[in-house]
């Protein structure tokens, strides 16, 4: 998940055992790109405290994520229209076929064919419905829970499993963040646009969200 700024390489875990403290370091042979896992974990909790959702704008975040699922929910639904008109032509193929094979004017291999095919088209449309149905259902949880992740993502962070914590770094920084040796603390250049948008959205409510300071993690030092 953490790249040096310096290489762009990949940063791996290891121990000293004479310590008994874990570090991480750029993987590159030459780099001196080296940190303590204790302080990239104590400033990466810090920076995803950074990005809660404050309780007085809240609800305004919560109008803006029920728009943008509003939005992809009526592509869902108009998609849903088209395949179900889709469906009914096939069906309706599918008894035109029964008819033409029932009366002899199809015989078993054209029958066969055509009938294995409409089905194979069928099935397609019907799992593919199935899945916009899914999509669209519990529309409101699905909304309650973006909410309720975004406005807590240092505290979801810092007390989930690793899975949890694995889940939520993907979803801030889903190409990775990077770690900067001179400054001693995380570049954030490839974050999600969907947090650019509820800092945009956080400004215009007069509550400014600031990125940690050097100064302000300091404490994580060592």
């Amino acid at each position: 998940h953490v790249a040096c700024a310096d290489r762009g390489t990949r940063f791996t875990a290891y121990r000293v055992k004479s310590k008994g403290k874990d570090y991480y370091k750029c993987n590159r042979i030459g780099c001196k790109n080296n940190v303590s896992a204790a302080e990239m974990h104590c400033k990466y909790k810090q920076l995803l405290y950074a990005y809660d959702a404050p309780m007085s704008v809240l609800l305004q975040y919560e109008s803006i994520i029920r728009d943008l699922f509003r939005t992809h929910t009526q592509e869902s639904a108009n998609q849903v229209t088209i395949l179900r008109k889709r469906l009914t032509d096939i069906e309706n193929d599918l008894k035109t076929c029964y008819m033409k094979y029932a009366t002899g004017k199809l015989d078993d291999d054209a029958y066969n064919v055509t009938i294995d095919e409409l089905k194979r088209r069928k099935a397609n449309i019907e799992k593919d419905l199935e899945q916009y149905n899914l999509n669209l259902s519990n529309l409101d949880d699905k909304i309650n829970a973006v909410v309720v992740t975004c406005s807590k993502l240092g505290s979801l962070w810092e007390q989930g499993d690793v899975d949890t914590k694995k889940r939520i770094q993907e979803l801030v920084f889903p190409n990775g963040i990077l770690w900067d040796r001179v400054k001693r603390n995380y570049r954030t250049e490839n974050r999600n646009k969907f947090f650019d948008l509820l800092d945009r959205f956080s400004v215009s409510y007069g509550h400014k969200k600031e990125t940690p300071s050097y100064e302000d993690v300091s404490e994580c030092a060592g």
